[in-house]
């Protein structure tokens, strides 16, 4: 693979003072309270929520685990699910959904992928003061934005640490 390296950095200000396990407390309590925000939203707008599998018996009817359902608005929310590449040790790494979980900062991280959430995470990362390397498929990410946009945010993030290999 190819390996473009920057000398490392030092982190940010941001990371001097920084508290993980804090502001992991602080963002499950935030998800809750804001679950709790969309839960009342819907039941005060005359909205059923199911959960469960179910397909549609017609365009005004949804039949979930085994019940029938009919509506003028039927909304299908299903929600989205990380792909882990069938390599020898996926098993060791996490998806986007365990960055949340994790209960303590990684001080060295791979992120592999180019795509907005990998790219965000990794800058997050970074400036919280983890060492961070970015393992893309091709020469660049972000490959649907602007390319203006994308090359100055790369070369932005290199300068800022983060290193880049490509395969």
């Amino acid at each position: 693979p190819h390996h473009h390296t920057h000398p490392p950095r030092r982190s940010s200000d941001l990371s001097k003072g920084f508290n993980w396990s804090q502001l992991k407390q602080k963002r499950d309590a935030y998800i809750k309270r804001l679950n709790g925000i969309y839960d009342r939203n819907l039941e005060g707008s005359n909205v059923t929520r199911i959960h469960g599998w179910g397909k549609f018996k017609d365009n005004k009817t949804v039949i979930a685990d085994g019940k029938e359902y009919t509506a003028r608005h039927i909304l299908i929310a299903v929600g989205g699910t990380p792909m882990v590449p069938n390599i020898p040790g996926a098993e060791l790494g996490i998806t986007s959904d365990g960055f949340f979980e994790l209960e303590q900062q990684p001080k060295n991280v791979l992120v592999i992928g180019g795509g907005y959430i990998a790219v965000e995470l990794a800058g997050v990362l970074r400036t919280l003061g983890s060492e961070v390397t970015i393992l893309l498929r091709g020469e660049t990410f972000l490959k649907n934005f602007d390319v203006s946009l994308r090359e100055t945010l790369m070369e932005e993030m290199q300068n800022s640490g983060i290193n880049m290999l490509t395969c």
